[in-house]
């Protein structure tokens, strides 16, 4: 993916990993989830575990979460 790409992915597909292939530069992705999900699957390559994890929302249905 290059700078101002945008990608979509159908759940079906299923797993997906992100990277930040530059060593300097900071690296900022946006997850758009609708319904929003309340947890996620998480998978550590290093380990091969997965593990349940909550999901953290700035803004819920568009309005800022305090």
């Amino acid at each position: 993916m290059n700078p101002g790409e945008v990608t979509y992915m159908h759940d079906k597909i299923g797993i997906h990993r992100l990277q930040n292939s530059s060593k300097t530069e900071t690296a900022i992705t946006l997850h758009l989830y609708c319904p929003p999900y309340t947890e996620s699957m998480n998978f550590e390559e290093s380990t091969s575990k997965t593990s349940k994890v909550n999901v953290i929302f700035h803004s819920k249905f568009g309005k800022q979460i305090v």
